[in-house]
């Protein structure tokens, strides 16, 4: 679709979600996003800061009103969000930064496109948690040294408010952690990138547990595996940004750990 000289393209996530890329000249990303995040509540107006990005946002406005034009009498949906405007960021791949061949498995498309971004290979991660078993086992014997799994169902019970279907989730992980253990990895990390409590039905500031798998690894007896037993586990209060070497560590990939 052409919006005022600019080429919009929408590709399909998953459920509601969408990518809308636009394309032309003098355009820029600091663009507030629409979403009042609040049910019943009108869409925010566009704004740019600068003046590049004021014209991505008049042509935001732009395809919104013949977006929602389109979509009048439908039920589904009758008019779009756009969050998180951006352009591709300049990162250094995974492999550059820890010479590890990367696969990403992935059901939810976001996961899969953030993945690339640092390089990893998107694998085909199938429809379910055993269908992610499997494309570990596989991964491991197609010579990937390190495998990012993403679990959605866990946020998406967060976001909802419902604790039973939360802990359906983590059990049905539970359920498939035996067909994991056998893929032939050396080390496995049990993690979350961010808490999403039912009581709260959004991200939270809370510290996730860790959990490290490996020959390497001590074993804490009587700590149980939850945000409160976590606290007492030998591994301690870390950075995200400490996890990598802690793993390659474990997995006896660092020729010295430290100073």
């Amino acid at each position: 679709v052409t919006v005022d000289g600019a080429q919009v393209q929408l590709l399909p996530g998953k459920e509601h979600r969408f990518t809308w890329v636009l394309t032309g000249d003098g355009l820029g990303a600091a663009v507030n996003d629409n979403d009042p995040q609040v049910t019943g509540r009108v869409p925010l107006p566009f704004a740019g800061r600068d003046d590049a990005s004021e014209r991505t946002a008049t042509l935001a406005s732009h395809w919104l009103v013949q977006a929602t034009q389109v979509l009048s009498g439908e039920n589904a949906a009758n008019s779009a969000l756009l969050r998180g405007f951006s352009t591709r960021p300049e990162v250094p791949s995974f492999e550059e930064l820890y010479r590890l061949k990367s696969g990403a498995i992935a059901i939810y498309p976001m996961y899969r496109g953030v993945a690339q971004l640092v390089g990893m290979d998107s694998l085909d991660a199938g429809e379910n948690l055993a269908d992610q078993a499997t494309a570990v086992r596989s991964a491991v014997e197609n010579g990937f040294d390190f495998v990012f799994v993403h679990h959605k169902d866990t946020d998406t019970a967060g976001h909802s408010g419902d604790f039973a279907a939360k802990v359906a989730a983590i059990e049905a992980f539970d359920a498939t952690l035996p067909a994991f253990l056998a893929a032939g990895l050396d080390v496995i990390a049990i993690t979350g990138d961010h808490s999403t409590p039912t009581s709260m039905k959004e991200h939270s500031w809370h510290a996730v547990p860790l959990l490290v798998h490996s020959k390497r690894a001590l074993p804490v007896e009587g700590v149980p595996f939850h945000d409160r037993g976590c606290v007492y586990g030998d591994i301690g209060t870390i950075r995200g940004h400490e996890l990598m070497p802690l793993l390659m560590a474990h997995a006896d990939r660092l020729d010295k750990f430290g100073a």
